[in-house]
């Protein structure tokens, strides 16, 4: 009898054990208006005062790997904001890469409409930030009605910041209507173009956890996006995998 009894009641303790100390089940998404990562890593994404949460959903885009003809999967969360007078908009994105992959930390490619480029070290995350003009035929999230000034090229900045041994990428893009001047074409007008990407640095902070200041949870998975998000153009916006994570 006790022979029966004591496996029994090992696996019965083993079983309230591992429900007692297993962790959480992970989710990415919204949690108090910020686009958070608990874990691997734990980050939030937090828009400046006077920007409004407008959407935020998840996919699963295909990424081209580089150097070949296949493709593998991302898992992507992503928010997006409105300034409060309409005259901005931001996009931040997770973007978990599928093993044995690794994202590309400075892809050679550069967009259409490409300006000007740097790296830079953002609230302790090493990356970098592109301007370019950006197309509305290259927006992952264009309304097919979208009115101006919106249906136009943007003057955008787009920040990538990989984390968690490159399987992970913070990636967020501001932009604003793009102001045609006809004396001066945007990439010359150094002025402008400065004064752009200040107001681009100062409209998000990425936040850390703490011992003490815990970020939020979120409390359930996003859905999946609308039928009018271009996963195409998504997967675009993200880059390129690779199969080592040697820069």
């Amino acid at each position: 009898m006790l022979k029966v009894i004591f496996p029994v009641l090992i696996a019965f303790v083993a079983v309230i054990l591992f429900l007692l100390f297993r962790q959480p089940p992970l989710i990415r998404g919204i949690a108090d208006d910020m686009l958070v990562s608990p874990n691997r890593p734990d980050v939030g994404f937090l828009a400046a005062p006077g920007f409004r949460l407008t959407d935020a959903a998840r996919a699963d885009p295909m990424i081209p790997i580089r150097h070949s003809q296949a493709h593998t999967t991302a898992l992507v969360w992503y928010a997006l904001y409105s300034s409060e007078n309409q005259s901005a908009r931001m996009a931040a994105m997770f973007a978990e890469i599928a093993e044995p992959y690794f994202w590309a930390p400075s892809p050679d490619k550069k967009p259409e409409g490409f300006i000007r480029k740097r790296d830079l070290v953002r609230d302790g995350y090493e990356g970098t930030a592109m301007t370019f003009v950006l197309a509305p035929s290259q927006d992952p999230w264009r309304e097919p009605d979208e009115s101006a000034p919106w249906d136009a090229p943007c003057l955008t900045r787009r920040f990538v910041f990989p984390a968690f041994f490159l399987r992970f990428a913070i990636v967020v893009e501001y932009r604003e209507p793009l102001i045609a001047n006809a004396e001066i074409p945007i990439e010359d007008n150094l002025p402008a173009l400065a004064a752009f990407e200040k107001r681009a640095d100062e409209a998000f902070t990425l936040i850390r956890a703490t011992d003490t200041a815990p970020l939020p949870r979120p409390g359930k998975n996003l859905p999946y996006p609308p039928k009018n998000v271009e996963r195409t153009q998504l997967a675009a916006l993200l880059g390129e995998a690779r199969t080592d994570s040697s820069r």
